[in-house]
């Protein structure tokens, strides 16, 4: 018999690695409402609105701008199917940035290839190119999202080349900011780099900041943690769960372990469901060896000395070079 088994489930809901997120539903974390009543606000006002979001990791950045994608798609904004630009930031190279937006765009209409001039692509050509490839989507549109995920790797990369990638998103934003198109521009981080990163624009990009409409953090509550651990083993379950339950966990384990996380990361809400699913998985498998018949907060807290979180509340070596 499988460690699962021993509590009715056919598999381990729960990933060391933070893994497992995609193959269950998607929980709204804390200031979600917020976010998109922003990005309804964007159409309503046919306005480009610049949204600063971080995601809890984990839980994640991803997954949730994958959510956003899918709802904007099939019509849940403004009752309107909207045209969305999602794209992953992988470098700072502003060719390809651009590359991977016009290839998105394509499935809006006819986009011409970027091309490869003799001497290279300009910034301002580049801009140009970005902007006349997205201005006619959002112009016939009651709303169009446009998303950069992972924009958190900016925050590791040399000075000179996060000057430049900003400058020129800062000039992309202005152009379209000067035309009255329904565009939510929303830049996805994690926390630290978010945080970073305000900082850097208020001191040396603040026309860019003043950009900014909002910043969100989107972090987790209890009672929304509590939803995520069950709908994950009702879905793992062997047989038929109530709503709610969260056995073989109590809910004593499971607040502790949720304000373990809280006291080491200085926090109200959690904003690294990383670690709370590792720890999840080892109890599991902890309680089941012990033939625990409930994961108490004695296991918890033992689990989460050896599994828990290892670093500080404030990375000093990841900085934004300013």
């Amino acid at each position: 018999m499988t460690i699962a088994k021993v509590y009715g489930l056919k598999e381990n809901p729960f990933e060391p690695t933070g893994a497992a997120v995609g193959k269950y539903p998607f929980v709204p974390p804390a200031n979600f409402p917020i976010l998109e009543q922003k990005i309804e606000e964007a159409g309503m006002e046919k306005k480009l609105y610049a949204l600063l979001v971080n995601s809890p990791h984990g839980a994640g950045k991803s997954t949730t701008m994958g959510y956003i994608k899918r709802k904007a798609i099939n019509g849940g904004y403004l009752s309107y199917r909207a045209p969305v630009i999602l794209t992953r930031l992988s470098s700072l190279s502003i060719n390809d940035f651009v590359e991977d937006i016009l290839e998105e765009a394509r499935k809006y209409g006819r986009v011409k290839p970027l091309g490869r001039p003799k001497y290279g692509h300009t910034p301002s050509m580049l801009r140009k190119v970005l902007v006349s490839t997205l201005a006619p989507i959002a112009a016939k549109s009651k709303l169009m999202l446009w998303i950069v995920d992972e924009f958190d790797i900016l925050a590791d990369q040399p000075k000179k080349e996060q000057q430049m990638f900003l400058q020129f998103l800062r000039g992309v934003i202005d152009d379209f900011a000067s035309r009255d198109m329904p565009i939510i521009f929303i830049m996805s981080h994690t926390k630290y780099s978010s945080r970073e990163f305000e900082r850097h624009l208020s001191q040396q990009h603040e026309p860019f900041r003043s950009r900014l409409v909002a910043s969100l953090p989107l972090a987790y509550s209890f009672d929304e943690v509590k939803k995520i651990v069950a709908q994950r083993l009702k879905i793992a379950s062997l047989s038929s769960r109530q709503e709610g339950d969260l056995s073989p966990f109590s809910e004593e384990s499971l607040k502790s372990l949720y304000e373990l996380i809280l006291s080491v990361r200085g926090t109200d809400s959690l904003d690294n469901f990383r670690v709370f699913e590792r720890v999840c998985h080892f109890a599991l498998i902890e309680g089941a060896k012990r033939g625990l018949k409930e994961i108490d907060t004695e296991l918890i807290q033992e689990l989460f000395k050896q599994y828990g979180l290892r670093e500080v509340t404030v990375r000093e070596s990841r900085r934004l070079s300013i």
